[in-house]
């Protein structure tokens, strides 16, 4: 079974392959028809994430940035999707790294650092078009998907020449993932702590939200350069990866850490409300769900 379901995907990859991206959108909303009112999914959890954020907005407001987030939502499954069939110059005109001079600085230092990401547009590009743009080697988590096929093509096909994807931190430290030049050490740090995972409650959307500690106290604990990773669209199918220094070398405290990361964080959804990832429990231990 696991293997019919990989043939299927591989198919579904191939076809979307021969898809231009002209053609790309009108699937997108299609899609996204399918989603919010076919299947339906996750639409309640949906609302309820965006009026807890946003609570001054109208229902009318927050069904529009459900709608929106629908296409957006369609849009990533559909990329994603997509680039496993794109070329590196391809994939590299539609992902354009962009940074400030200060940041260069930092990138062109010998050593590692830290990029803080988010499930913010598209995130699933980041891999290859980074691995291609960056000097330093980039080195993302994952979690393993449970058709070990599709999981082992997924993680060959979201790397670039210079990248690498690991499930622990501890892999780290092994030999293969040494760099001369350095790494780029990324966290998607937005994610909800699991149960057993350490939790920084910082202010978020004006109220106390925990975070995932560990990207934070990696950060603090190593005494890296810390950046802040936005992705913003730049028309259609196509992304802007910038980059922007968090915090200097010598953190205050992990948590103070996490509370910029948040404030930078809130500041991107509020610019693009509908491109983050609404869709996911976010907020379980604020009872929003009952």
């Amino acid at each position: 079974m696991k293997f019919f379901e990989y043939i299927l995907f591989r198919a579904l990859v191939l076809k979307l392959r021969f898809i231009p991206f002209f053609l790309l959108t009108p699937l997108c909303y299609w899609l996204a028809f399918i989603l919010q009112y076919i299947l339906r999914y996750r639409n309640d959890i949906i609302i309820k994430n965006l009026a807890f954020c946003f609570p001054n907005k109208s229902k009318a407001e927050l069904k529009d940035l459900r709608r929106q987030y629908y296409f957006r939502m369609a849009s990533l499954i559909l990329e994603s999707l997509k680039a496993y069939g794109m070329s590196g110059p391809e994939l590299k005109s539609r992902y354009v790294l962009r940074y400030s001079k200060e940041v260069e600085e930092v990138l062109e230092k010998e050593g590692d650092l830290i990029m803080l990401c988010s499930h913010f547009n598209n995130w699933e590009w980041a891999g290859r078009a980074l691995g291609i743009q960056l000097k330093k080697r980039l080195i993302g988590f994952a979690k393993p998907l449970s058709n070990a096929y599709i999981d082992s093509y997924i993680k060959h096909k979201r790397l670039g020449q210079n990248s690498d994807l690991i499930y622990k931190l501890k892999e780290l430290s092994e030999p293969k993932m040494s760099s001369k030049s350095g790494r780029v050490i990324s966290f998607l740090a937005d994610q909800y702590p699991g149960v057993h995972d350490k939790r920084h409650t910082v202010v978020f959307f004006n109220k106390g939200i925990n975070f995932h500690a560990g990207p934070s106290k990696f950060a603090y604990i190593s005494k890296l350069p810390c950046l802040f990773a936005s992705i913003k669209r730049n028309g259609d199918h196509s992304y802007i990866f910038e980059l922007e220094i968090l915090s200097a070398e010598n953190h205050d405290s992990s948590i103070e850490l996490s509370q910029v990361y948040a404030n930078k964080l809130q500041e991107l959804i509020e610019s693009d409300p509908a491109c983050w990832l609404w869709s996911h429990r976010r907020f379980k231990d604020q009872g929003i769900y009952v």
